[in-house]
């Protein structure tokens, strides 16, 4: 037998016989008094340690999860981002990981242990509705768990002095690439410079913009407009300004990944351009417009009605181009114009107050997701209107 493995297997008995069960017996003692409750708090990616931890925040608050449990919490050993991190734990009690994440893990394992120490946190592993999804609406009903101290928002607002924008009236936008995770080409991604016309506009009308992004690499902003900032290619880039600059801004154009939940903590609503996940669809909140990809039959040349799209589920977030090429499709990219509109849509609605409407093709739309996918539609989530007249026959 190797030799280090048999040092590993008896280093992680020591462990879990001198350490991980003493504090076990320690905590079944504590039980007596209070209801100790063990929170994986996923600092490894932006997405998963911030809007859903709002959520479970604000679901205690309002007392849709028992208010007179003590939860410990334990970070991955990976922190995305050390400011957000900070911020939790002015709020949240912070256990060693070393010793939480092995009694979080027996607790997955045994069942007995899971009703003793397991939260009503939603684990993605583990629910459709995870705790990313609303599903007791507290978000509107209840302000941010985050607060910025003085010194912060100082901090915040010299930055944004320094570039020459006003606090409330900038836009931050984001586009998802292969560089996020060295992936192969995914459905998922698209280009940034598709949306720099929509972006213009909107600095046409008083306002500026501010890309954002980690891992874009080789591929700055080509744009000499003063009132759009590369921040992704800008020196001053920090854990604080990513956080900051996505909270404060009015609204926010994305493509769908983590970073666009962190505008969410603060209730600032989303658009989704370039849509590929319709089976997630259902977990939307914030985002009052989004605008899919097509897809393309390679043979025929004819883009597929979404009817056909849905039956097939060939709009996932888990499919590569070319496994969707294997069989016999390709996906189209929103083209410029139809960017171009949806910003200008999102903008009349958030800054302008504009009413979306809830037009026939927009129902036929929803009416095809909820029959093929059997989720709810997201509530007060509209197709792009322009999309849907210049695209009716996809609907038909």
């Amino acid at each position: 037998m190797n030799l280090k493995k048999v040092y590993k297997k008896f280093y992680i008995f020591f462990f879990y016989i001198f350490l991980i069960f003493p504090i076990l017996i320690i905590l079944f003692f504590f039980r007596i008094f209070v209801k100790i409750n063990i929170v994986e708090l996923e600092t490894r990616a932006i997405g998963h340690f911030s809007l859903p931890v709002e959520i479970f925040l604000s679901e205690i608050k309002k007392r849709k999860i028992d208010d007179k449990r003590f939860f410990i919490w334990f970070p991955n050993r990976k922190i995305s981002n050390n400011f957000l991190y900070k911020k939790w734990k002015e709020i949240i009690y912070i256990g060693p990981r070393i010793i939480f994440e092995k009694i979080f893990n027996l607790s997955n394992k045994f069942k007995f242990l899971g009703k003793l120490f397991l939260s009503e946190y939603r684990h993605w592993k583990k629910y459709d509705n995870w705790q990313t999804v609303d599903i007791h609406d507290v978000l509107e009903s209840s302000n941010p768990n985050i607060v910025f101290s003085k010194n912060e928002e100082l901090l915040g607002h010299k930055f944004l002095k320094n570039i020459n924008f006003e606090k409330d009236k900038y836009i931050c936008f984001f586009s998802r690439t292969s560089d996020y995770r060295n992936e192969p080409p995914s459905i998922r991604n698209s280009s940034i410079y598709s949306q720099l016309k929509g972006i213009e506009h909107i600095c046409e009308k008083g306002f500026s913009a501010i890309r954002m992004s980690k891992l874009d690499k080789n591929n700055p902003l080509n744009t000499k407009n003063s009132k759009i900032f590369d921040y992704a290619y800008s020196s001053h880039r920090t854990d604080f300004l990513d956080i900051f600059l996505l909270f404060n801004c009015r609204y926010m154009v994305s493509t769908m990944s983590g970073i666009d939940l962190v505008p969410k903590i603060n209730r600032k609503k989303v658009l989704l351009i370039n849509y590929v996940d319709i089976s997630s669809l259902y977990q939307l909140s914030y985002t009052p417009i989004i605008l899919p990809k097509k897809i393309v039959n390679i043979s025929t040349k004819k883009i597929l009605p979404y009817e056909e799209v849905f039956k097939k589920n060939l709009m996932n977030a888990l499919i590569t181009r070319d496994q969707l090429q294997k069989l016999g499709y390709d996906y189209l990219d929103n083209s410029e114009i139809e960017i171009f509109n949806a910003i200008n849509e999102m903008h009349m609605h958030v800054v302008n107050k504009n009413s979306l409407k809830n037009s026939s093709l927009n129902e036929k739309f929803w009416n095809l997701y909820e029959k093929y996918y059997s989720k709810k539609r997201p509530k007060n989530t509209f197709i792009s209107n322009e999309f849907l007249e210049k695209n009716s026959e996809l609907l038909n």
